[in-house]
């Protein structure tokens, strides 16, 4: 009896289409990130297969309204800055960057997706070995998928290869 019920219930059912059963991907806007923020907490690896850093630090993303909807003006108006601590996995070894000055070139909303495409300045503090103390104009490109985590991927050639030629991952907070 109650295999039949079950049976008779799914063929003889009516849907309601009128629903949306996925829930769709609402698109964004620029000041969907003014204020976004998050921490950073990521493995690279060396010349080995195995994780030799982990970086860990705060980044912070800001939109600052213009008074025109200009193009330009929304351009100079995304900051994006960053605080990163990178430590030896062994813990022996460790320095700070700072990620400041971005300028953004390219601003694309793809559905739940952000991507932002510019260069940035960095410093280093720590280790003077480890790479030049300012490095300026660094080309980089930043992922926020569905607003709740981040992917920063900065060109290898002028940082020397620095994070292993792997993005640095985070969160939204």
């Amino acid at each position: 009896m109650g295999v039949s019920l079950v049976v008779n219930g799914t063929f003889n059912h009516e849907y309601d289409l009128s629903r949306i059963s996925i829930q769709e991907a609402q698109s964004l806007n620029v000041t969907d990130i003014a204020d976004l923020k998050g921490n950073i907490i990521s493995l690279h690896k060396n010349d080995t297969p195995n994780p030799a850093w982990i970086v860990s630090g705060k980044w912070n993303l800001v939109y600052i309204p213009g008074n025109n909807t200009d193009v330009n003006s929304t351009m100079q108006n995304v900051k994006f800055n960053a605080s990163l601590v990178m430590s030896s996995i062994d813990g022996t070894d460790s320095h700070r960057h700072r990620i400041a000055d971005f300028k953004l070139s390219n601003l694309t909303f793809l559905h739940a997706n952000v991507i932002i495409d510019g260069a940035f300045n960095m410093t280093t503090t720590g280790d003077k070995d480890v790479l030049d103390n300012d490095i300026v104009n660094i080309p980089a490109r930043i992922q926020i998928p569905n607003l709740k985590t981040i992917i920063i991927e900065i060109e290898n050639k002028q940082i020397k290869e620095h994070f292993g030629g792997t993005p640095i991952y985070g969160k939204v907070d």
